[in-house]
C-alpha cells in the first residue's frame, strides 16, 4: 500500500479518510469474526462498531461470515481465507484512490461515484454469500462464488474511473 503523495501532485487529498476506511475493512472483518466465534454471540453481534466505520464492504463480509457460522461453520471457520479476502478489498480500494490521485484528480475526485461502485460490490458479495448458503452447503462454505465477486473489484474500480473521463493504461 502506498503512503502519501507522489511528488508534483496538486491539491490535498485527505489521506486520513482513506486510511480510516481501508484500515477498518481489515480490522473489522477479522476482529468481528473472531469475536463472534470466541464468545458464541452470533445472534448478538455488535453491529455498532461496523456502523461507526461506515463501510458497507466490511459489513457485507461480516454478514457473510455470520451466515456461514449460523449454518454450522463455527468450528471450521477459515481465518486465513477471510484475511486474504479483506486484504484484497483493502488493497483494491486504496489502489483505486491512488490511481485517481496520480492523474491529477485530487480536487475533482468523485467520491459519490466510488460510493455507488462500493455499494455494488457490497451487494455482489452479499448475494454470493447468500447464494452459497441457499444451495444447501451447510457443511462447507462455497467460496468460489465469492472468489469471482472479489476478483471483480479491481475491474469495477477501473470502470468507475474510466466513466469519470480519465484515461488509464490498464
Amino acid at each position: 500500500m502506498e503512503n502519501g503523495h507522489k511528488s508534483g501532485q496538486t491539491g490535498q487529498f485527505d489521506r486520513s479518510e482513506l486510511d480510516k476506511r481501508s484500515n477498518s475493512i481489515d480490522q473489522s472483518l477479522t476482529n468481528g469474526a473472531i469475536r463472534s466465534i470466541r464468545v458464541g454471540q452470533t445472534e448478538q453481534f455488535d453491529r455498532s462498531e461496523l456502523d461507526k466505520r461506515g463501510n458497507s464492504i466490511d459489513q457485507s463480509w461480516t454478514n457473510g461470515a455470520i451466515r456461514s457460522i449460523r449454518v454450522g461453520q463455527t468450528g471450521q471457520f477459515d481465518r486465513s481465507e477471510l484475511d486474504k479476502r479483506s486484504n484484497s478489498i483493502d488493497q483494491s480500494w486504496t489502489n483505486g484512490a491512488i490511481r485517481s490521485i496520480r492523474v491529477g484528480q485530487t480536487e475533482q475526485f468523485d467520491r459519490s461515484e466510488l460510493d455507488k461502485r462500493r455499494n455494488s460490490i457490497d451487494q455482489s458479495l452479499t448475494n454470493g454469500a447468500i447464494r452459497s448458503i441457499r444451495v444447501g452447503q451447510t457443511g462447507q462454505f462455497d467460496r468460489s462464488e465469492l472468489d469471482k465477486r472479489s476478483n471483480s473489484i479491481d475491474q469495477s474500480l477501473n470502470r468507475t474511473v474510466r466513466w469519470m473521463g480519465v484515461g488509464y493504461p490498464w
